[in-house]
């Protein structure tokens, strides 16, 4: 009787393998198989295998979204940051990309030993789309990138209000809107848990404090 029960959570496992909906129909009888095994043998404590592997993945998933939300969310302050640097001694912070050539405004030294960023390449993938910048990190973030063994860049995408070749911005602007959200290196591929990726969170956190802005 218990290798019915194994041979309906192999059935469940193959239709999750084979990418069959949660809720086809076949899944649906192979829960009304469960139900009748199960109340056959009297079973009431009886804890689905799958179910329960599925619920831990899922969990593990969110874990890894949220620490990869994390991450990002603070890369993407220290390039605001880093804009709102330079606009307290320039009048606007420009990126462009005309044809073939990127031109951007880089930042200063000051701003690179406070927020560790500094842009390197400005793409435009559609004619009047947003601005796809990419950043690499410097200093002791650098230090920290390489210490748990990630790519030394990420994007960030600048917003393209007039669609134009070119964004200026300036004080005027709400930064924060328009560096909309970024991007960083980071694979299922590597197998990063989100412990890793947590920790990760944390290094980067306390090498580049905010606050110092």
């Amino acid at each position: 009787m218990v290798n019915k029960l194994n041979e309906l959570e192999q059935k469940l496992q193959q239709l999750f393998d084979y990418g069959e909906a949660i809720f086809d129909r076949t899944v649906f009888n192979v829960g009304l198989e469960f139900g009748k095994e199960l109340q056959r043998q009297e079973r009431h404590d009886y804890e689905c295998v799958f179910w329960k592997e599925l619920d831990r993945k899922l969990l593990i998933e969110n874990q890894f979204r949220n620490a990869v939300t994390k991450i990002t969310g603070r890369l993407r302050q220290l390039v605001c940051k880093s804009i709102l640097d330079h606009l307290r001694e320039n009048s606007c912070w420009r990126i462009a990309r005309r044809d073939l050539v990127t031109e951007f405004d880089e930042f200063s030294a000051e701003t690179l030993e406070k927020h560790c960023v500094q842009i390197i390449q400005v793409d435009k993938f559609l004619p009047e789309g947003d601005f796809e910048c990419t950043f690499k990190v410097t200093g002791r973030l650098e230090n920290a990138f390489a210490a748990y063994g990630f790519h030394p860049q990420f994007n960030a995408t600048v917003l393209n209000k007039n669609g134009g070749e070119a964004v200026a911005l300036g004080i005027w602007d709400d930064i924060g809107l328009m560096v909309s959200k970024a991007h960083c290196h980071i694979q299922h591929s590597k197998h990063w848990s989100p412990e890793q990726l947590t920790a990760f969170y944390q290094a980067i956190r306390n090498v580049v404090a905010l606050e110092k802005a």
